[in-house]
């Protein structure tokens, strides 16, 4: 379903444009807004935001129970109590496309402002090599070992990667927070 979706959504329309690297905003949130979306637009890691497609929206497509199923798992599995007495929203819903040569290995790499983080493996492990989801533990790397349907649930500020893919690997990505609901990217 999500893979269908992505197909018919992640393409840019023609209003559209991915900005550049080079021509970001100068204001804090326009900078981070824009700079990832521009590093999401690359075609060795894209992602699209299904929290920002109005379509996917109603029920009928079926996305809504499947994001409502996850969030309800990610508070009932709050070992850590970041949601307690918390008033807090989707601030994103994310599937996740690395292909040869995409990763994320910026070796400081958080969810900046989230509180809990849920990532997804999608794919067959025959579909790529590498990718492997990695974060640290007293210094320590540690690579997780995922299958497909496996999810790792952590503290959004814990440093987290994922390894250099070769082949396809796709996930989904759901933050949760104190802001308000997001209707574009992580940003805005």
């Amino acid at each position: 379903l999500i893979h269908e979706l992505s197909c018919r959504y992640m393409t840019p329309s023609q209003e559209e444009s991915t900005p550049s690297l080079f021509d970001l905003p100068d204001d804090h949130a326009g900078f981070h807004a824009s700079a990832e979306t521009a590093l999401h637009g690359l075609s060795e890691h894209r992602v699209f935001y299904l929290h920002s497609c109005s379509d996917l929206a109603t029920e009928a497509c079926g996305l809504p129970r499947i994001k409502e199923k996850l969030v309800s798992a990610m508070r009932a599995h709050d070992h850590w109590g970041l949601l307690k007495g918390r008033d807090v929203n989707l601030r994103s819903f994310e599937y996740h496309v690395y292909s040869t040569g995409g990763s994320v290995l910026d070796p400081q790499h958080r969810d900046d402002g989230s509180l809990l983080t849920l990532s997804i493996l999608l794919s067959l492990p025959g579909d790529f090599t590498g990718g492997e989801f990695v974060t640290w533990q007293g210094g320590q790397r540690i690579e997780h070992a995922l299958a497909q349907g496996d999810g790792i649930l952590f503290a959004s500020e814990k440093r987290h990667n994922v390894n250099r893919v070769s082949g396809d690997r796709r996930s989904l990505v759901l933050e949760l927070w104190e802001g308000p609901r997001n209707h574009r990217n992580r940003h805005s």
